[in-house]
């Protein structure tokens, strides 16, 4: 039952760096964020190379789960793009031709 529970696959995790870019129709969004015992302790965020100072500060001592995140990025005007950026899904790996 503990290792279903996100304070104990994350809260205890050791503190590491996180980097990623996401390139879609609205443009380049790319994201630099350090998360220490769960949550995110730095963050740099860009679209186009723009910062998106306001959507860090609401990011910044959040925990580094996708539903938290989204609790509070949710109204942004590219959300689901920021969200995919912040936990980008696992591409399928293909098999032997």
């Amino acid at each position: 039952e503990k290792y279903h529970d996100w304070s104990w696959n994350y809260g205890y995790s050791p503190k590491y760096h996180f980097r990623n870019e996401l390139r879609t129709e609205a443009g380049v969004l790319q994201v630099d964020l350090e998360v220490k015992e769960g949550l995110v302790t730095a963050i740099e965020l860009f679209h186009d190379g723009k910062r998106l100072t306001r959507t860090e500060k609401k990011i910044l001592g959040s925990a580094h789960h996708k539903t938290r995140i989204l609790e509070k990025i949710g109204q942004e005007k590219n959300a689901g793009f920021l969200a995919e950026v912040l936990f980008p899904r696992t591409k399928p790996q293909q098999g032997p031709e």
